[in-house]
């Protein structure tokens, strides 16, 4: 058995520019991914850890805990802690299915034979009020900046035209950078398509890998807009279980389901908040590798989350993966900004682009070349860092009032962001809640539509306080306290 020593941790390269829990955490999964740290192996102990790298030892407890969650460590009792043998299995397998796939031509899922593609009908569409869920804070969004950026540019012939139907290049690769270092996917600017946002984006991957009858596996409750854009399509739904919040992996690998395109948000369940572990999404990456089924990967705006250590994508996991990944920055930014992405496998990207090109053409260049600039010369991050605060503020001032008021009437379900938060509202009927607080100028979601089947159904609401005041919350709580009594 190897025994890791304390001074190999000496040559840790420990950086202020970013939260010294997130660097060791991402250190040590490096380590143990490229086998240096090997199945089996024990690792110091926290005391000889912290000694050697020169940090607290509470830092360096927290950081192994969340290993352990995620799948990376095992203790065993009165022995220490071991580098865990079913995550070095889970990677020999796909590190198998690389070096077979590097041989011949890489064999994917095949793809659509539809040729006509059906038009799609209007459907439900988020509002503005406070509470809406999605909504971000724009009053706080730093329009002079962009304003100048937009003035920088407005002139120049070149920028008013249509542009590249992928999107514009020095766009996709400041994207290429930031997802590969803050989402963990593993993307070059090639595999990048600029699309009006995350429902453009769903439906290029759903015309482009489904033909009618095919069937669709879908998290259960799951994504209202995918549900009813599949439908369209007239394709066979399967619904999966969600426990606890995430997708139970033991269900999708012991009833030996089959499908064609699984429709996955694992890093913020939708409407229920929770993460899959990494250890459950390199399972289920072996399986949708061993049953030639697409992954479709929703984003989900890591970058406003304060609350845990962000895990890898899916798309990330190898360099040769069937997902396609999705995401926007409607959320981040402004919602009227219609700019979103997707990361295509390589063998995919003609066929997006020439999709694209047929259904849409290419996006708005103005935006994208203000986005650019806007990312390059750092406001992007700024934004995001005052929002995270902001909205942790915000967040934490809502759930004070509501264990003041409403915490024997709701139980929390989630609230990782101040964007999307879920309560759970047992004993009421939550369309109809939901409607009332809108007569009374509030914005929110039930849940109970999310679910697909109707016995499986539970009460509740999302919500998003970003876009509210102080005032607002008051008023929010001292409303929806009066329809639960």
């Amino acid at each position: 058995m190897l025994v890791v020593s304390a001074p190999d941790f000496i040559d840790l390269n420990i950086s202020r520019n970013k939260p010294l829990q997130e660097q060791l955490y991402t250190a040590l999964v490096e380590r143990i991914k490229s086998g240096r740290y090997p199945a089996g192996s024990q690792l110091p102990s926290s005391r000889a850890m912290s000694k050697s790298i020169g940090v607290s030892r509470n830092t360096i407890i927290h950081v192994i805990e969340q290993l352990k969650k995620d799948g990376f460590l095992v203790s065993k009792a009165s022995k220490g802690v071991f580098v865990s043998p079913i995550f070095s299995a889970c990677i020999d397998k796909i590190t198998n299915i690389s070096k077979n796939a590097s041989k011949t031509e890489l064999s994917l899922p095949s793809l659509s034979n539809q040729d006509k593609l059906s038009a799609i009908e209007n459907t439900y569409w988020p509002d503005s009020h406070p509470f809406s869920p999605g909504m971000p804070d724009v009053k706080s969004f730093p329009y002079k900046k962009w304003g100048k950026l937009f003035h920088r540019h407005q002139e120049n012939i070149k920028f008013n035209g249509y542009g590249d139907i992928n999107g514009y290049q020095p766009l996709r690769e400041l994207l290429s950078d930031y997802l590969n270092s803050t989402r963990g996917t593993f993307c070059t600017p090639d595999q990048i398509i600029i699309t009006s946002g995350r429902l453009e984006s769903l439906d290029l991957c759903a015309r482009l890998t489904l033909d009618a009858g095919d069937t669709v596996l879908m998290e259960n409750p799951g994504c209202t807009r995918a549900r009813f854009l599949f439908n369209t399509m007239h394709v066979n739904l399967k619904p999966l279980e969600v426990k606890q919040g995430v997708l139970n992996v033991d269900y999708l690998m012991k009833n030996e389901l089959n499908g064609k395109l699984l429709c996955l948000t694992p890093n913020q369940q939708s409407p229920l908040g929770g993460i899959i572990p990494f250890q459950e999404r390199l399972e289920i990456l072996n399986w949708a590798e061993k049953n030639k089924c697409w992954i479709l990967e929703g984003d989900s705006d890591n970058e406003l989350f304060n609350e845990g250590i962000p895990v890898d994508s899916i798309q990330g996991l190898h360099s040769s993966t069937p997902v396609i990944y999705i995401g926007g920055f409607s959320r981040v930014l402004l919602p009227n900004l219609r700019l979103g992405y997707l990361i295509s496998p390589k063998p995919l990207v003609p066929a997006f682009k020439n999709a694209k090109m047929q259904l849409s053409g290419p996006c708005p260049l103005t935006h994208q070349v203000i986005l650019a600039d806007f990312i390059r010369e750092g406001y992007f991050t700024q934004h995001a860092r005052q929002m995270r605060k902001s909205y942790q503020e915000k967040l934490d001032h809502f759930f004070g009032l509501m264990r003041c008021d409403l915490s024997s009437s709701i139980n929390i379900i989630s609230k990782r962001s101040a964007l999307n938060f879920t309560l759970n509202i047992p004993g009421h009927n939550d369309v109809k809640i939901s409607e009332r607080l809108f007569k009374k100028g509030f914005g929110s979601t039930p849940i109970s539509p999310y679910y697909y089947c109707d016995n499986s159904k539970e009460n509740g609401l999302v919500l998003g306080c970003a876009n509210t005041s102080s005032c607002d919350r008051i008023r929010f709580i001292s409303t929806l306290k009066d329809l639960l009594t």
